[in-house]
C-alpha cells in the first residue's frame, strides 16, 4: 500500500452528525474498532509516512489518547496548520507544539504550515506529472 487516506471526524457544521458523534465517543461504542485503525495508521500499515490535514486535535477523550499510546514503529507524520495563502510557508519539528499534540513523541516528524488547498492542487500536479 502506497497511500492511505482517512476522514477521522465530521465536521462542526454539521450539528446531527456531531451530536451522533459525541454519543458514540461518550458510550465508547467505536472505541475497540477506532484503536485497531489508529494503530494500523500510525504504526502498523505499509505505508512510511501519513499526511494529516484538517485535523484540530482537540478530541482529547477518544483519537487523541490513542495517537499517543503508540511508542513503537512510529510512521511519519506530516502535520499540515492551514494558513492564509498571504502568509509565509514554514516547517518546524512536530514536538514544537506543546498544547494539543498526539504526536508530541513521535520523531522524525513534522509540522508544515502552508495553505491546504494550494498543497493539495501541488499533490495533485505532481501525481498527474509522474503518470
Amino acid at each position: 500500500m502506497t497511500g492511505l487516506v482517512i476522514k477521522i471526524h465530521g465536521s462542526v457544521d454539521d450539528k446531527e452528525v456531531m451530536a451522533i458523534t459525541l454519543k458514540q465517543v461518550a458510550s465508547q461504542v467505536l472505541t475497540k474498532g477506532r484503536s485497531a485503525i489508529i494503530k494500523n495508521v500510525f504504526a502498523k500499515g505499509y505505508h512510511k509516512s501519513v499526511l494529516i490535514l484538517g485535523y484540530s486535535s482537540s478530541d482529547i477523550f477518544d483519537l487523541s489518547p490513542q495517537i499517543q499510546a503508540i511508542s513503537e514503529n512510529q510512521k511519519k507524520v506530516i502535520y499540515v496548520q492551514h494558513i492564509n495563502f498571504s502568509d509565509n510557508p514554514n516547517v518546524e519539528d512536530i514536538k514544537e507544539q506543546k498544547e494539543k499534540n498526539p504526536f508530541k513523541k513521535y520523531k522524525n516528524s513534522i509540522r508544515l504550515y502552508y495553505e491546504t488547498s494550494e498543497l493539495l492542487k501541488k499533490i495533485c500536479k505532481s501525481i498527474i506529472d509522474k503518470n
